[in-house]
Order: structure tokens, then sequence, then C-alpha cells
């Protein structure tokens, strides 16, 4: 899919270089980044970096044209990292300038302009502690980014793990190649060959055998399927020198020739020679002075011989295998000369070891104390997202119980608007049901008077019996006529009591249903007593409360 969408941005690259219109006001980062990846493999990979600079600084201006500041932050490292060599310390405030400039852009370009600042100063000052500490910075911002996202997360990953590996710590090592593996690849890049060789070294370093030749041939499947020749032969020569280490020699030697053979034939001297000296070693074990002989001459038939036994570790296995070989031979007198160059050598070595890791040590006091004031920055603004977020978070919460508490008190005014309604429903019910029993004490009193003429006393009893029925408000009904009173005129009756404490019960229902305004028919119709007795009842109570002659229950009620 990277490669598609490469092509395609080639494509469009070409177009624009004739004259064609082309914006990248629409693109993504992925996309863009993509484009300046192709442009550089197409275009730049074989050119001067005076050539560089020209065909970015034509992409620059188009960019600028669009203003697309996330195109041109791109473009910009480009020309930076071309020239950076020349620049000396100038490129160093080229970087901080861009990161000012489009640092605030996204986390993406960000990450972007804090790897490119990393590979200067690896590539160009040659300062691993420093390279690495931006290193670190740009993987905190894009580690959790995916690939389609960040195209080049998986080469960065990478190159954090080849920093690991500088410094011998052959697990962090292992731990980001592992992750740059398993990132996806949306460039042209493809690590995988590279990335589980330098696995397999690392467990080879550590002793740990099985594993070191289980990433080997890993990689060597995947330089067979990508025909990646000079990986075929550095990889046979590693695993072969791994079964060396382990002292499987036969097995060691089919693998260290074709390493042999390989490596001189894509002119890679230098792997070549390593596999030589190996293969002497075992040719001398298995007592095989012919073979080991004839390796002998191969080794000093090599072009860059002088070149190569400059670095002093190999000068070092070279002179004693020579050594080895000579005494074998009986050639005493060589085989001594080869086993004081080996101990030149290897002293030569282990001062040039010593220098190497005094500065390594410095380098790692720098990283370290770097890497301490990286962490506690990472904390700190860790700790500021914890309370921001829990400011947030309370403030969400208080929104919610304030938002409840609203439903609920609108949920509780509806509840009782709906109980008001219902007891007020209730209550005009017993209103039109005193009307309905006038009529009923009505009917029963023409029946009364009837069977009174008759003088029939048995129906007399029976007609009594059903008219005292026919009260509604009967000391068994007084209670439930309180309690919905109560519900549609809350308080009345302890007002009531409070201001006039010497009412009586009855003088009370009689208030009650006055507050009801029903007729003094309708009152004592419900209250079982006729209307001579509610007149009584209003005159007694006006005197009470000591009322004027204007003054009417109804206002004071």
């Amino acid at each position: 899919m990277g490669r598609i969408i490469t092509c395609l941005f080639l494509v469009l690259f070409c177009l624009q270089a004739y004259g064609q219109r082309y914006r990248f006001s629409d693109a993504s980062f992925s996309q863009k980044y993509i484009y300046v990846d192709s442009v550089w493999r197409a275009e730049c990979s074989r050119k001067s970096a005076e050539e560089v600079s020209a065909i970015f600084s034509s992409a620059l201006a188009m960019a600028k044209k669009g203003d697309d500041k996330e195109l041109m932050a791109m473009l910009e490292l480009e020309l930076i990292k071309a020239g950076a060599s020349r620049q000396n310390d100038e490129a160093k405030q080229l970087l901080k300038d861009i990161y000012n400039e489009y640092g605030g852009l996204s986390a993406s370009i960000e990450a972007e302009i804090l790897q490119a600042t990393g590979d200067i100063y690896y590539f160009v000052y040659k300062r691993n502690s420093i390279s690495f500490e931006y290193y670190l910075k740009a993987y905190e911002i894009y580690k959790d980014m995916p690939s389609a996202e960040f195209p080049g997360k998986q080469e960065y990953l990478y190159s954090l793990a080849g920093s690991y590996y500088r410094y011998d710590d052959f697990t962090n090592t292992v731990k980001y190649m592992r992750m740059a593996v398993m990132a996806d690849s949306m460039a042209f890049h493809d690590i995988t060959v590279t990335a589980y060789n330098t696995i397999g070294l690392c467990y080879r370093h550590m002793g740990v055998y099985d594993s070191s030749l289980r990433y080997f041939e890993l990689a060597l499947n995947s330089a067979n399927g990508n025909s990646e020749k000079v990986w075929t032969g550095i990889l046979s020569g590693n695993i072969g020198a791994t079964y060396y280490q382990m002292g499987r020699v036969a097995e060691a030697i089919d693998l260290l020739e074709k390493n042999v053979t390989i490596c001189m034939e894509v002119g890679e001297q230098k792997n070549a020679f390593t596999a030589e000296c190996a293969l002497i070693d075992c040719y001398l074990e298995q007592g095989n002075i012919e073979k080991a002989s004839s390796c002998w001459k191969r080794l000093n038939d090599i072009d860059k011989i002088r070149d190569i036994l400059s670095d002093f570790a190999i000068a070092t296995t070279y002179y004693k295998v020579g050594s080895q070989l000579n005494r074998r031979l009986g050639n005493m007198e060589s085989a001594l000369v080869y086993a004081d160059s080996a101990l030149v050598a290897k002293d030569s070595a282990s001062v040039a070891k010593i220098k190497s890791n005094n500065i390594m040590a410095q380098e790692k006091v720098a990283f370290v104390q770097r890497r301490q004031e990286l962490d506690a920055m990472i904390a700190e603004k860790g700790r500021q997202t914890i309370i921001r977020n829990s400011l947030i978070g309370l403030i969400a919460l208080a929104a919610i119980i304030g938002i409840l508490i609203i439903n609920r008190s609108r949920l509780r005014q509806k509840q009782l608007v709906a109980e008001l309604d219902a007891a007020t429903l209730k209550l005009i019910n017993y209103s039109r049901s005193v009307n309905e029993k006038d009529e009923i004490i009505d009917e029963y009193n023409s029946k009364l008077e009837h069977l009174q003429k008759e003088e029939d006393e048995q129906a007399d009893i029976n007609i009594m019996a059903q008219l005292e029925g026919a009260i509604l408000l009967t000391d068994e009904q007084w209670d439930d006529f309180r309690r919905l009173f109560e519900k549609v005129h809350k308080g009345f009756f302890a007002n009531l009591r409070k201001k006039h404490p010497d009412l009586t019960p009855s003088e009370v229902r009689f208030m009650a249903l006055s507050k009801l305004n029903l007729s003094p028919k309708e009152m004592a119709s419900m209250l079982g007593v006729s209307p001579s007795t509610i007149r009584i009842y209003k005159y007694r109570i006006r005197k009470k409360l000591n009322l004027d002659k204007d003054d009417t229950l109804e206002h004071l009620v």
C-alpha cells in the first residue's frame, strides 16, 4: 500500500515539474511524508548535496506558494540535512528555528523535527548521547501513533534501537528492534533483514545462541525472498560464526565458505576477511592443514587487506591464526613473528577499546543526566495531565450531579402536581357525590313520609338505616377526607387550630366544608345534619370568633 501511494506522489510530482498546478492542501501528514521520501529516493539518492538542495528548494517554493506549513517543515528539514556537513554549527540553529516555527503545528511534525535533529547530531556531529536524547524525545511523541498516520515510525524505532546497540545495551536493542519489525512499513524502507540480523547479533553477544540462530535464519529467509545477495552472504557468515562459537565446527565451515564466496563477489571484502579467519581456525581444529593454507592464501590476496587490518580487533584475529598455521607448517620463525604482531595488535585494540569505553562512559553519563531530565519533564507533564484530567472529571461529575438534582427536582415537582391534581379530583368527586346524596336523602325522606302515613314502623327503621349509610362524612370517612383535603389545602387544619384552638371537631369540619364553597344544604348532607343545624354552626362560630357583621366565614377560611 505504501509503495502504491509513493508511486502516485511521484507521478504528481512529475506533473508539477512540467507546470501542472498541484496543491497538497487536502493531503494528510502521511501522504506528504511519503511524497518527500519519494522525491529523495527518486531524485536525490545519488546526487551531490548541491543538487539535492536545488531539488528540495524547488519543492519548498511550491509548498510556500500553497502555504502548506507541514510540507514546508519537512522540506526545510531535508535541506538542512543535505547541507549539514557544510553548515557545521549553523545547522543546530536552523533546527532550533524550525522547531520554534513549526513544532506546534502537530505532534507528527514535532516528532519529525526531533528525529531529524537526532540524525544530524549522530551522522554529522558524531554526538551519540545527544542524538540518543532527541530520538527518545521523538519516541515519546510517536510511540502510540499507527504507522498509517506516521510512516517513519518503523525507521525511527530502528534508529533508536541502533543507539542502544552502540551502548552495548542489547536488551533494549532487542526490544526496540522487535517493535520496529512489528510496525508496518509505509515507505520504501525495509529494515526487516537488518533488524533481524541485529537481534541475532545481540543474542550472540549475550550467549543466547538458540535465539541468535533463530533470528539469523529469519533474516536469511527474508533476504532470500527479496533476492538480496549481499545479505545472503553476510547472514550465512553470521550463522556460521555462531556455530563456530558454539563449537559446531563442521556445520560452521560450509556457511563460512558461502559467506566468503558471496561477499567477495559483491565487494564486501571486510566481511569475507573475518569469515576466512574463522575458516582457517576451523580447518586447523579439524587438522586439515591443506584447506587452512588455501584459506590463508586467499586471505592475503584480498586487495584491501591493509585497510582492513587497521581494525585492531580484526588484526589480532588475523595474526593469531597466522601464528597457529605457521606453527603447524613448521615455520616457527614466522609463527613467532605473527604471535608477536598479534600481541601488539591486541594491546592496540585494548588501548583503542579503553579510549572508546572512556568516551562511551562520558556519553553515558551525559545521556543518563539528560534522560533523567527528560524523565522528570515527562513525569511533570504526566502529573499536570492527571491534575487537568481530574479537574475535568470533577467538573463533569459536578455537572452530572447538578443535572440529576435538577431532573429529580423536576420529577418531584411533577409528582407533587400529579398528587395535587388527584386529590383535587377526589374532592370534586366528593362534592359531586353530595348532590347524589341529596337526591338519595330526598328520596328516602319521601318514602319515610309515605310510610309514616301507612304507620309501618318496620319500614321506617329500614329507611333510616339506609339514610345513615348515605351520609358521606361519617367518623369512619373523616380521616380519609382530611388526608385528601390536606393535600389540596396544605396546613389548613394546623393553622385553624393555631388561630382558633377553641373550635369543636364539628365546627372544624364545618370550616373545612366552607373552604370548599359548599352550600348549606350540601354541607348538611355531608355532615349528616339538617340545614338548620348548619345555620346554628355558622352562628356559633361567628359569635365565638367575634366576627363583625360585615365579616364572612368564607373570607376567614
